[in-house]
């Protein structure tokens, strides 16, 4: 049985990050409420990455060989994207108000989502 702590932890952070995306959308809010906004969210990423560890270290080794396949794939990935861009930047091809921070959140989990695919389909037992 999986350990469901992690994804549930994931899911609040989402939750909380979109709150607070659509919150500081909003330029009248005090600086209280701004820095809640911030902090909520990076309070429950380090939940989740405190579960995901715990997660990892009671897995068995193939599923932990999955996992480091998954992310170095998403690494890799998004390294190459990051890197593409800030020649594209620099060449006048993409503007900086085109591609944030905000803009990688998403990629990342696709990143990772495509290596875990690939790791498991990799991994996976095929019948004789």
């Amino acid at each position: 049985m999986r350990d469901t702590g992690p994804f549930i932890a994931l899911a609040v952070w989402g939750v909380l990050f979109i709150a607070g995306r659509l919150l500081l959308n909003d330029g009248g809010l005090a600086i209280e409420a701004r820095a809640a906004a911030v902090a909520a969210p990076a309070a429950a990423f380090a939940v989740f990455l405190w579960l995901a560890l715990r997660a990892h270290r009671r897995s068995d080794e193939l599923e932990r060989r999955v996992q480091g396949e998954a992310l170095a794939t998403a690494f890799g990935v998004t390294l190459l994207v990051v890197t593409t861009l800030a020649l594209a930047q620099r060449a006048g091809f993409a503007g900086p108000e085109d591609w944030s921070y905000g803009h990688f959140t998403p990629m990342l989990f696709v990143f990772y989502l495509m290596g875990l695919f690939l790791a498991r389909r990799r991994y996976a037992c095929a019948p004789e």
